[in-house]
């Protein structure tokens, strides 16, 4: 085994150990969501306030945990499957050099094979193709919903049987005070 590919290996075995080190330490703490979550029950009223900011902290938090951990992790994650595909293109390159379509191991064996060909076309086919090369360009008509239009007519108050409006609620907050953040939505 290349020297390149021990670290390589090694790297990752130490990432994934302060990994699930740190997953670990997490199952073990109390589930804060739950416990902040049990605090909101009840009457809803005077606790806007409250539930705002634990919403805030679970988002901090989250955002956090995905800076100091997925983003790096996704990094190396990317890092190791180039270095892969670049090794696996040195085996093929060698290969097809050598002439060698089949390498046998002890545990696996490598082998280079043709792939299913496929047709590439260097131009859009247009209507004189269509017509210069019958049963070689087929016409496709694409029919989709013109959602503007329907609404219109809905809003109109035409009732059509295959389409309705449909509105989701959510929940925003907004800051009460003016003066802070110049009243505008969170």
């Amino acid at each position: 085994m290349s020297q390149s590919l021990k670290l390589l290996l090694q790297e990752q075995k130490k990432m994934l150990e302060v990994f699930e080190a740190h997953f670990e330490s997490l199952e073990d703490e109390p589930n804060q969501t739950e416990i902040d979550l049990a605090a909101l029950l009840g009457d809803i009223r005077g606790k806007i306030d409250a539930t705002k900011f634990v919403i805030d902290a679970l988002e901090m938090n989250a955002s956090a945990l995905r800076e100091k951990w997925l983003k790096p992790i996704q990094r190396k994650c990317q890092s190791m499957e180039k270095e892969a595909e670049r090794v696996r293109a040195y085996v093929k390159q060698q290969m097809v050099e050598n002439e060698t379509e089949k390498l046998p191991g002890n545990v696996f064996r490598a082998q280079i094979q043709k792939s299913r060909a496929s047709v590439e076309v260097d131009m859009e086919p247009t209507a004189s193709h269509f017509l210069a090369y019958p049963g070689l360009v087929v016409q496709k008509v694409n029919y989709i919903w013109d959602k503007d239009a329907i609404k219109a007519r809905i809003d109109a108050g035409e009732e059509l049987s295959f389409a309705r409006l449909s509105q989701n609620k959510s929940l925003r907050f907004y800051t009460v005070d003016k003066s802070l953040k110049g009243g505008q939505e969170e």
